[in-house]
């Protein structure tokens, strides 16, 4: 594919209600969230654990190592039937959001890697199913991040033209001063960049110094309260922080990986 031809992305606004977004919103501020919190050399990466409905407790806490430098996430789900049994509301904003877009969709895509070991992934409905959270959300506060997260793909196999990652933009209030942009990078599968910018082909990848391509030669996407965004797994991006000016206000977007029925159309 041409460095001036990029994966799908496309975004819609209007599927889900004001009165869903807010039924979603105090549901999960209600569950157990995680923040992994980075190591110094005298000390030991540990997880965070709190309820964002009990305040933000976390916060407050000052640690004697580095501030959280991940996404805080809740576990959610591994396919449709833990999802529909461990968390009905989210299942019926899934059914929502897939109905909305011909129920081309299912919940098999590319699991995500979760720092936190404690929590195992609900087994599959489907044996041949890997268990794994492909359900989940990923939160910032502006005060907690420098940078942003790393470029990288959700689905590191360039020849799996059906996995697809579907984000769900919680916040029922945002504005474009307050940061937190999708930057997608031009595709550039002839190798001038190196290893077709494959970072996530092993461990430490991401650290390295690849040209990649500028962010307005791909796409940004701003987090439209409300918004769906669904992507190629292939493609090449990376989320910036929100702002430090809002750092009492969290950024939750809410994360399906899946698969297409059918493959992205010509």
């Amino acid at each position: 594919m041409p460095a001036d031809n990029l994966y799908n992305i496309h975004t819609y606004d209007g599927l889900v209600t004001a009165d869903a977004q807010s039924m979603v919103w105090n549901y999960l501020e209600k569950q157990t969230w995680h923040a992994h919190w980075s190591k110094i050399p005298e000390t030991p990466a540990v997880l965070k654990h709190y309820r964002p409905s009990e305040g933000n407790s976390w916060l407050n806490v000052q640690p004697t190592f580095h501030v959280c430098s991940s996404f805080h996430r809740c576990c959610l789900g591994s396919d449709e039937a833990s999802l529909k049994s461990r968390h009905p509301i989210i299942w019926g904003l899934w059914k929502t959001i897939n109905t909305a877009l011909g129920n081309e969709y299912e919940l098999t895509g590319n699991p995500e890697g979760m720092f936190d070991k404690e929590y195992t992934p609900p087994p599959t409905k489907d044996p041949a199913l890997e268990q794994g959270w492909r359900i989940y959300t990923n939160g910032a506060y502006g005060q907690v991040l420098n940078g942003g997260w790393g470029a990288h793909r959700d689905t590191p196999d360039l020849t799996d033209e059906t996995s697809v990652t579907i984000l769900y933009c919680m916040n029922q209030e945002w504005y474009p001063s307050w940061g937190g942009e999708l930057v997608y990078f031009p595709e550039d599968l002839s190798g001038s960049s190196g290893e077709h910018q494959q970072w996530n082909a092993e461990e430490g990848k991401q650290a390295r110094g690849f040209n990649i391509g500028w962010p307005d030669q791909g796409r940004i996407v701003s987090p439209v309260p409300g918004r769906v965004i669904v992507y190629d797994g292939r493609c090449l991006h990376k989320t910036k922080p929100p702002t430090t000016s809002i750092h009492e206000i969290p950024y939750w977007k809410l994360a399906f990986r899946a698969r297409r029925k059918t493959p992205w159309p010509s």
